[in-house]
């Protein structure tokens, strides 16, 4: 059988949704209280944020037209000429038809609006995920199964959680979405142990994407001269390394991490070699066992997807297509495609 070419998909496994009103019909008729309103910027007219009863709970991210796409591919080098029907999911077929012009498989799909800070009503918070949920269930549906995703969770009450995981599970779902820091909390808290557990149970990897939840930290790290930066990428940088030092590794040995666009695989050598020596100085290891442990565990496996910057297509073998390994396996192979 050698000789033969080897079938591979192209999986796109940082794609995002952009959340628009439609969204918030998945609410029951009990939770229609909770439908948040698009209502124009006080610093910006031209964009417009989501208010829940006085209470700014994220940015709607924008539609360019063609003159705002051009603008952005000339000073930030990508291309965000998406149509606006795919963007937001109003028409699926859509979606999958650009993904076609583009060269890609599957995509695992990303929110918009938990990057930030969301609301600090946990009631709300628990039927705005749900909401997602759901609606991102239906899209997967009539995706072909080739629209996987990722759920968000209710981090203010962990166990409320635990039953939209499984949803998400039976419902195409490829990962759970963590942010580093929620509210006064690290990732690494144990607070959100029955999320990890849960998810382990169930064999789906946490996804953690770039983001901030703790609203004096986004207000701190938020300035001019670090920009998305700060904000975004060293809370996701300072969580991973939290991550490797806890106990979280060993009390939950099976469950799998996926840390995207950190843009941090250039420190992987030095990463590493300062884990090293915090086992090593906190006794935890003998410098031979230490050693062998950086080079050989689950742990080094772990953090070289974790800290690695996925492109925006990614190949990968056919046997692997759209499962949890597939996330994995895409952070860390490298792209026949650098399209961002």
């Amino acid at each position: 059988m050698t000789g033969l070419p080897l079938k591979t998909d192209v999986i796109d496994a940082d794609a995002h949704v952009v959340e628009s009103e439609r969204v918030w019909d998945y609410l029951d008729a009990s939770e229609q209280k909770y439908r948040p309103t698009l209502v124009a910027s006080p610093d910006n007219p031209q964009r417009q944020i989501w208010m829940l009863d006085g209470e700014n709970i994220g940015n709607k991210f924008p539609s360019p037209d063609e003159k705002q796409s051009e603008q952005h591919l000339k000073q930030f080098g990508r291309e965000v000429g998406t149509p606006v029907e795919a963007r937001e999911l109003s028409d699926v077929k859509q979606r999958l038809r650009h993904m076609d012009e583009l060269g890609i498989d599957v995509q695992v799909m990303f929110n918009s609006l938990w990057i930030t800070p969301l609301t600090s009503r946990p009631d709300a918070e628990i039927a705005l995920s749900w909401a997602w949920n759901r609606w991102l269930a239906d899209v997967w549906k009539v995706g072909d199964n080739r629209l996987r995703w990722t759920c968000v969770v209710p981090a203010l009450t962990p166990k409320e959680a635990l039953p939209q995981i499984r949803f998400a599970k039976e419902h195409g779902a490829v990962g759970v979405c963590m942010r580093p820091f929620e509210r006064e909390r690290m990732m690494t808290d144990p607070y959100y142990y029955p999320i990890y557990d849960q998810a382990q149970r169930l064999d789906l990897p946490i996804t953690v994407h770039l983001g901030n939840g703790s609203p004096e930290l986004f207000k701190l790290m938020t300035n001019d001269a670090g920009g998305g930066f700060s904000t975004f990428r060293v809370p996701t940088v300072t969580s991973c390394y939290a991550l490797i030092m806890s106990e979280i590794p060993r009390v939950f040995p099976k469950l799998r991490w996926d840390l995207s666009r950190c843009r941090a695989n250039g420190c992987h050598g030095s990463f590493m070699k300062r884990c090293a020596a915090r086992w090593v100085a906190s006794g935890r290891f003998q410098k031979a066992a230490c050693a062998n442990t950086i080079s050989t565990s689950r742990l080094r496996a772990m953090t070289t997807f974790l800290i690695s910057s996925p492109m925006r297509a990614r190949t990968i073998s056919s046997s692997a297509r759209t499962t949890a390994t597939a996330i994995r396996r895409a952070s860390s192979t490298p792209s026949r495609d650098s399209r961002r």
